[in-house]
């Protein structure tokens, strides 16, 4: 047999066969959230247009349990993505970066379950307020988020779940740092909880 004539069989059948996976909806792969920054770590992936009804109804039932644990919850990106926003302070002693045993107990509470727990990826974002130097801002912020990032991933690693932590310093404040209690309310944590196209390629 002409092994021109084979290879090129192979391929077409090759190519055949990808088209034919592509067609009966083959599950996407999302992008490495390692690899994502922050905001496209939350806007990723995007979900289809058909599919944003039952994905906003999950995150609906996730919320309701979450504040049942008595966490603090809004939803973002027009309601696809479930935070959950912590006081470093129920976390953390001034200036320290290991979870204290009062923010390991909170922590606990934190559970995704609705089923589906591996059908979604953590993204943990660290906040302070301005006092102090940039550099010491980034340096307590990535090791808070880290620690927390340990935790979580202890906890659930059963489940399979993706967990990224990022230290953002002080770029995101909410509110004026020109009084302790403003301070103290931009020194803060935010867990996303956002859906991956597991939840929706079928």
């Amino acid at each position: 047999m002409n092994i021109n004539f084979l290879r090129n069989t192979l391929l077409v059948c090759a190519l055949a066969t990808a088209s034919l996976t592509a067609a009966v909806g083959a599950e996407p792969t999302d992008p490495d959230p390692f690899e994502l920054d922050f905001e496209n770590n939350i806007n990723t992936p995007e979900i289809p247009q058909k599919k944003r009804s039952s994905v906003k109804a999950r995150i609906d039932e996730l919320q309701a349990d979450l504040e049942r644990a008595g966490f603090k919850t809004s939803k973002v990106r027009q309601g696809e993505v479930l935070m959950v926003t912590i006081a470093c302070e129920r976390l953390f002693r001034a200036n320290d970066v290991t979870l204290t045993d009062q923010g390991k107990a909170l922590l606990r509470k934190f559970r995704l379950s609705d089923g589906a727990a591996s059908k979604y990826k953590i993204i943990i974002a660290v906040h302070t307020d301005n006092t102090g130097e940039d550099a010491y801002a980034d340096s307590i912020t990535a090791s808070r988020a880290n620690s927390i990032d340990d935790f979580l991933n202890g906890r659930m690693a059963a489940i399979d779940i993706t967990t990224v932590p990022y230290g953002l310093g002080r770029d995101e404040q909410l509110v004026s740092n020109d009084s302790l209690k403003n301070r103290a309310k931009n020194r803060r944590v935010e867990i996303y909880i956002v859906p991956t196209s597991a939840m929706f390629a079928k």
